[in-house]
């Protein structure tokens, strides 16, 4: 490789890394890498700005009350999904594959919604606490499966910083 020394003169020296010069450069695009990924990792108010309206919203459910009171909160959710993203500036991909979030989205469905209507019928007898039960259930759940999903990542982080 030939180099520029200035005043149209050209020379043929090849400039050489040594092994110790490879590694730290190596060393630190892997910590450049690591740091995006961990700005990227939602911080934990945003799972439990998620759990709460999300239990709000089966609780409504479970009520029967009318959905227009679901929409602001549905709403706020996607705000607070679209504001996390611009704030973290980098959108990570979910730990689980696009078929087995697809899995556990039917899953869910398949779970809740039976429950939202034991819900329903269980309020003539036990009155709010039924639904009320079911939204807490609800925000348990997604705080478990936001914890799982942040602790999956950070341990993602911590293998590839070891190799």
């Amino acid at each position: 490789m030939e180099r520029y020394k200035g005043d149209n003169e050209m020379t043929n020296e090849i400039d050489q890394i040594g092994p110790n010069e490879a590694k730290d450069a190596l060393d630190s695009i892997n910590d450049m890498e690591s740091a995006s990924l961990r700005r990227g990792i939602p911080p934990w108010w945003f799972g439990l700005a998620m759990a709460l309206p999300a239990s709000i919203l089966f609780t409504l459910a479970g009520m029967e009350i009318s959905r227009i009171y679901m929409a602001p909160i549905f709403l706020l959710m996607v705000l607070t999904v679209v504001y996390q993203t611009r704030k973290a500036g980098v959108l990570v991909r979910p730990f689980l594959s696009k078929r087995a979030l697809i899995l556990v989205m039917v899953g869910v469905v398949a779970i809740f919604a039976p429950l939202i209507f034991v819900a329903r019928e269980l309020r003539d007898s036990f009155g709010l606490f039924a639904p009320l039960s079911l939204g807490i259930l609800i925000a348990l759940v997604a705080l478990i499966a936001f914890a799982v999903e942040r602790r999956a990542f950070l341990t993602k982080i911590k293998a590839e910083k070891v190799e």
